[in-house]
């Protein structure tokens, strides 16, 4: 059933080292599992979707992970801590 696959694909990818899965969630429609959310790089988009190789049952993966994008941490412009810029004038 539906129901069961959603479990063996959402447990394959808790117990999975490699890829954060605690932004991805899983659906599960007909056999045809659907995930999206977000990982932290290619790579793991990737893998997610390799991981349920070994799940029986799935018929079909629709990939439509995205790829969190971390902005840069801001640095304060000449050791200024309120993160304001110096005014030439």
């Amino acid at each position: 059933s539906d129901l069961r696959l959603k479990e063996e694909v959402s447990e394959a990818l808790y117990l999975d080292h490699e890829v954060d899965a605690s932004e991805i969630e899983v659906e599960v429609q007909d056999g045809i599992v659907t995930l999206s959310g977000f990982v932290d790089s290619r790579i793991s988009k990737r893998k997610a979707e390799d991981i349920l190789d070994d799940v029986a049952g799935i018929i079909d993966v629709r990939n439509q992970l995205s790829i969190k994008i971390s902005a840069p941490k801001e640095s304060s412009p000449q050791g200024r801590s309120d993160g304001s810029y110096p005014v030439d004038r």
